[in-house]
């Protein structure tokens, strides 16, 4: 048994979904650990051979213990109730322990990260509250956000996506989604985004002509060619933006800025911009 897993999970302030499940090897002994759930919530872990335990959320910090007699593979669960209230959830860096995460019931939640637990898939449809929603370095190839209309923060690095729809999202100031394989990404509904980071994907344009008030644009190792890097750059002109950062710098094949192009970028390094090209 590795109980260290579950304790950084309650040590890391992460409260429980309705249910989740995962196996281990338990060795000979008893585990110890200090948790802290939400105040009257109630969690129940089932440890694999044949005991259950049930503890009531306090306003601090409880003990518990589970002694094995046997080791062996076991299947532990764990639910609970009273926690569909909760309005943030943060669950990092557990790797296998989480390939499915149900969250469609907790519907009150603002703040989701997930990030590093190997998800193979997401649904979060049904959280239609949340206005911050990370989900960083899992496995997935595809997830819908179009119902998040609330998004203000999005990110999804790390992923195996191959698109991306983001145009219900209208209330988005930042969108991040850095190293999958995006071949288009439609930002046009998206006019309060202020910041976007899409480096290392598939496009091979980028419209921001409708993005006046973006200011801070990453798009490095795709694919743009020099006519989709002039667009980006006269687009950038025309919004009026002082003081921002364009990086359009490394794409697949060399697509520096040619004629207008080199004029727009010198005009923006003049506004304060720091433009980086190929």
């Amino acid at each position: 048994m590795k109980p260290f897993d579950l304790y950084r999970m309650f040590q890391q302030n992460v409260y429980l979904l309705p249910f989740f499940s995962w196996m281990e090897t338990t060795i000979v002994g008893t585990i110890s650990m200090t948790i802290q759930i939400p105040f009257g919530s109630k969690l129940f872990i089932n440890w694999g051979d044949g005991v259950t335990d049930s503890f009531t959320g306090t306003s601090s910090q409880i003990a518990i213990s589970h002694t094995y007699s046997s080791s062996g593979q076991k299947y532990i669960t764990a639910s609970g109730t009273g926690f569909f209230d909760m309005a943030l959830l943060v669950c990092l860096n557990f790797h296998s322990l989480l390939p499915i995460f149900y969250v469609s019931e907790n519907k009150k939640l603002k703040t989701l990260v997930l990030s590093g637990n190997g998800l193979s898939s997401l649904d979060v449809t049904k959280n239609i509250e949340m206005s911050s929603f990370s989900c960083d370095y899992n496995n997935l190839t595809s997830l819908d956000v179009t119902k998040n209309i609330a998004l203000a923060y999005f990110s999804c690095n790390g992923n195996s996506l191959t698109s991306l729809d983001v145009t219900k999202n209208i209330n988005i100031n930042a969108i991040a989604c850095i190293g999958n394989g995006i071949e288009s990404l439609n930002i046009s509904n998206n006019v309060k985004i202020t910041t976007l980071n899409c480096d290392d994907n598939s496009l091979t344009s980028l419209d921001v002509s409708n993005n006046i008030i973006l200011d801070h644009l990453y798009c490095p190792s795709n694919s743009l060619t020099s006519v989709s890097v002039n667009a980006i750059l006269a687009a950038l002109v025309a919004n009026a933006k002082t003081n921002g950062v364009c990086n359009l710098s490394a794409q697949s094949t060399p697509a520096p800025p040619t004629g207008q192009g080199i004029t727009d970028k010198a005009t923006l390094i003049s506004r304060g911009w720091t433009v980086v090209t190929d």
